[in-house]
């Protein structure tokens, strides 16, 4: 009889055990796949051991809390833009027209011309941070039209070869490919992405624009020579504010936010964004879903 009773109270313990470890997993994965953007929602997790009932309670606590913050951080950014932009451009205002009554030429009005720029990057600035946090509270407004996106990425290349005659542009664009989106948008995750990769080539280098379909997507390509790419530049390329560690050397403008607006451009889109280096060639490629 014994045999069979250790034997019982072993295959009880087994059972037992691999039950509350379950429920721990359950519970080891909504933490790994808890999101900023998941937070205003329930984790729903039940337990059927009073003794975790405490641990899902201050999980259910911290999870409200972690919510609050992000929502006053969204808050700060999204009012801190709003309140700048109307002094900042009161300021610009009165700079231009100092700068009109200065001397031509002398030392005062160009001093002034110098805060006039700074002023335009603090107004460039306060509205890309708008944008993004308009991202974080997922309040972007974006007004979908039937784009035709070859004729749209098209007419851009053109514009850009007639003002960038350092790089050469080169493109391959396949003909009648739609896509749903807002015109207006798109068109500045394009110049974003062709700022960039100017700004980060080399000199007479040279840049290939592409689009064309793959599976019911629309595949949109920048790829660009260069030989300053950091070495966390794949990790880290989509970081705000994150900022080659050569940029500062070769005083590249910019404020390290434009990949950032790209890659949530792409996502109200329904796409994505991805970034590649293979041999001092960098590829920023954007999927986006074909309209039918």
């Amino acid at each position: 009889t014994l045999p069979f009773v250790l034997l019982f109270l072993l295959l009880m313990t087994l059972y037992l055990t691999g039950v509350f470890l379950r429920q721990v997993q359950s519970l080891k994965n909504s933490l790994a796949a808890l999101e900023p953007e998941d937070l205003n929602k329930s984790t729903k997790l039940e337990s059927r051991f009073y003794e975790l009932d405490d641990f899902l309670h201050i999980f259910e606590k911290l999870r409200l809390r972690l919510k609050q913050s992000f929502n006053k951080a969204r808050r700060f950014a999204s009012d801190a833009s709003h309140e700048l932009r109307t002094p900042l451009t009161i300021l610009r205002g009165n700079t231009e027209q100092m700068i009109s009554e200065l001397p031509t030429g002398s030392a005062t009005q160009v001093r002034m011309r110098m805060i006039a720029d700074q002023v335009d990057h603090l107004i460039d600035i306060s509205a890309k941070l708008l944008l993004l946090s308009q991202a974080d509270a997922n309040s972007i407004k974006v007004h979908l039209d039937e784009l035709d996106m070859s004729q749209l990425v098209w007419n851009w290349v053109q514009d850009a070869k007639t003002f960038n005659d350092q790089v050469e542009i080169m493109h391959s664009i396949e003909p009648r490919l739609h896509c749903k989106g807002d015109r207006k948008l798109l068109l500045q995750l394009i110049q974003n992405l062709y700022t960039n990769a100017i700004n980060y080539n080399i000199e007479n280098g040279w840049l290939r624009i592409s689009l064309n379909r793959q599976s019911q997507s629309l595949f949109l390509k920048f790829e660009n020579s260069t030989n300053h790419a950091s070495q966390d530049f794949v990790e880290r390329a989509f970081d705000r504010f994150y900022r080659g560690s050569d940029s500062l050397v070769r005083c590249i403008e910019g404020h390290g936010l434009g990949l950032s607006i790209c890659q949530e451009i792409a996502k109200v889109h329904g796409g994505c964004i991805t970034v590649e280096i293979n041999n001092n060639i960098v590829c920023m490629t954007v999927k986006l879903p074909e309209s039918t």
